[in-house]
């Protein structure tokens, strides 16, 4: 399986989430920081540490990192759901 570089991985989550903005930080050799904004307004959506990645990423790995980050992104709208609703209530 063809490999690609981190800058190129981002890349790809890039063009994953747009129009919101992302942003990728190789945090240390084994892990990354991930970032979604708004980019009207530069408010995150979602900051992501510790994800586990390296200097080279897979198309898989890269799947990976975007589904989790979906994943939060929908837990947190969940919550703030929950939280109207309860106050609404």
């Amino acid at each position: 399986m063809a490999r690609m570089i981190f800058p190129a991985a981002c890349a790809r989550l890039q063009n994953h989430f747009a129009p919101l903005g992302f942003e990728g930080v190789l945090s240390s050799p084994t892990s990354m920081t991930a970032r979604v904004y708004d980019p009207q307004t530069g408010e995150n959506l979602v900051v992501i540490t510790c994800i586990p990645c390296g200097a080279t990423l897979s198309e898989e790995d890269v799947e990976i990192i975007a589904q989790a980050i979906e994943i939060e992104i929908e837990v947190l709208q969940f919550r703030a759901k929950r939280a109207g609703d309860s106050r609404s209530g």
